[in-house]
């Protein structure tokens, strides 16, 4: 119940804020959308629905990453030699 509470604040602050509205992203977009503008929960699902699907692609796409790496380690090592490389070595002052 308190991610959706937060979700509402958001909406709410939002809604107060007039000149934000209409920035383009997602938000903005649903709330100028007269399907959400009457119904804040479905506008709170559809917003979490979004979030969390978000979330479980970016969980997935990085577990595939560190199983490929781990089975071709030649990969692995090319990553990070480039890091190393590209972020260490100019930042690194010993």
């Amino acid at each position: 119940m308190a991610v959706r509470n937060v979700v509402r604040q958001v909406i709410d602050t939002r809604r107060k804020q007039q000149t934000e509205i209409g920035r383009g992203d997602l938000l903005s977009i649903m709330l100028g959308d007269p399907m959400f503008s009457e119904n804040d929960e479905v506008m709170i699902d559809e917003l979490l629905t979004i979030f969390f699907a978000g979330s479980q692609t970016t969980a997935n796409a990085t577990q595939n990453l560190i199983l490929h790496l781990l089975q071709h380690p030649e990969y692995e090592q090319a990553i990070l030699d480039e890091l190393d490389f590209k972020i260490v070595k100019p930042y690194c002052i010993f």
